[in-house]
């Protein structure tokens, strides 16, 4: 009696709706892109080239409103890019402008974030601009490396990953854009 009530009583409480279906999307490899979630805000899912490895999680955007690159898949290698990338292996060399092709057509204000670094230091310096989408825009950071590009909406918080040549993780940026850096020993 008595304790049913109070359980059913709390149960009304919670912001939880089992009636409301969740949505799963999907890309055409059939890899998860995207949840959308009535009671939550919602998840996308980046996925490498390959669709073999997930490169970035974003709460609170929808898949066609957020882009990353580590250039790993377009970027160049130079001599001893593994100390020379901010993550992973590889970089992108700016000529002229960059023109960034994201992809991203839901209209809004967004996020662009990158780190730069001159090639003749060893700093690389975190860049971060609020742009208008969709549309164009270009880098303008001619004779610099560029690494970590993330476009994302103002209010949502991406979680990028990199990946060793033996697959295992190399890298975890956070939304603050903090970076942990993993290595494996021979057992691995």
């Amino acid at each position: 009696g008595g304790d049913t009530f109070l359980f059913e009583t709390q149960l009304e409480n919670f912001p939880w709706n089992f009636d409301a279906p969740v949505n799963y999307f999907y890309n055409s490899s059939q890899k998860l892109i995207e949840v959308i979630d009535p009671t939550s805000p919602p998840v996308s899912i980046i996925w490498d080239d390959k669709n073999l490895q997930i490169l970035g999680v974003t709460q609170n955007a929808r898949a066609n409103q957020v882009y990353y690159t580590s250039f790993e898949d377009d970027g160049i290698y130079p001599y001893g890019a593994s100390t020379i990338a901010k993550t992973g292996i590889k970089v992108k060399l700016i000529g002229q402008n960059y023109l960034v092709n994201h992809h991203i057509n839901q209209p809004g204000d967004y996020i662009v974030t990158y780190w730069k670094r001159n090639p003749n230091e060893t700093e690389w310096q975190f860049v971060q601009n609020t742009i208008v989408l969709p549309g164009t825009f270009a880098i303008n950071e001619q004779g610099y490396f560029i690494d970590e590009l993330r476009i994302q909406p103002v209010d949502a918080m991406m979680t990028t990953y990199t990946y060793a040549l033996s697959d295992k993780i190399s890298s975890i940026t956070q939304p603050d854009n903090t970076t942990a850096y993993f290595q494996y020993d021979s057992f691995w």
